[in-house]
């Protein structure tokens, strides 16, 4: 195989820019309150050189995914409580302790990369075991300066952003290769 290959009449990839895998991550509520997956998932996406100038993008949509499967999702938190500078600062100590407390719970994270004829993808589903939420009101609320902007820079960032499972599965595509480039 030669160190470039025609992946369409438009645009050539080297060996490299290919990949084939995919990545699943099961975390159960012991390993919740002790360790962030992010910098393990990341280090996996930092070692494949045509990611690594995304590095930055996944990295939000990964943690703003993460973050809201363990807060919304297992912790019951409301991002609303966040709508004053004390709000916040109280809903993060609400948070640590949730955190503490939580006994029961998982989240499922699964990495995957695809290509086809209209670019290269990075699709990221995150699966939480809480109750859900209303989709639909969560995207249609009005953003207060310290909470609810995580679905909005989601929506930017990612080629599509989908919620099934009455919000406890969202998958994520994130678009690195094509002219839907951002």
């Amino acid at each position: 195989m030669s160190k470039k290959q025609v992946v369409d009449n438009n645009r050539e990839s080297t060996d490299c820019d290919v990949i084939d895998f995919t990545l699943s991550l099961s975390l159960g509520a012991h390993s919740l309150r002790f360790f962030d997956p992010i910098p393990i998932l990341m280090q996996v996406i930092d070692s494949v050189p045509a990611l690594q100038i995304h590095c930055s993008r996944i990295y939000t949509i990964l943690s703003e995914l993460f973050s809201n499967a363990l807060e919304h999702g297992l912790l019951h938190l409301h991002s609303t409580d966040k709508s004053s500078a004390q709000g916040f600062h109280d809903y993060y100590k609400k948070r640590q302790q949730a955190l503490l407390n939580l006994k029961e719970g998982c989240i499922e994270v699964h990495l995957s990369f695809y290509e086809d004829t209209d670019g290269r993808f990075l699709k990221i589903c995150m699966k939480d075991s809480g109750s859900g939420f209303d989709v639909a009101s969560a995207f249609n609320q009005e953003s207060p300066v310290y909470s609810g902007r995580g679905l909005s820079l989601l929506r930017y960032l990612c080629h599509t952003l989908s919620f099934s499972e009455n919000g406890t599965l969202c998958e994520a595509v994130y678009c690195w290769h094509s002219n839907c480039d951002r």
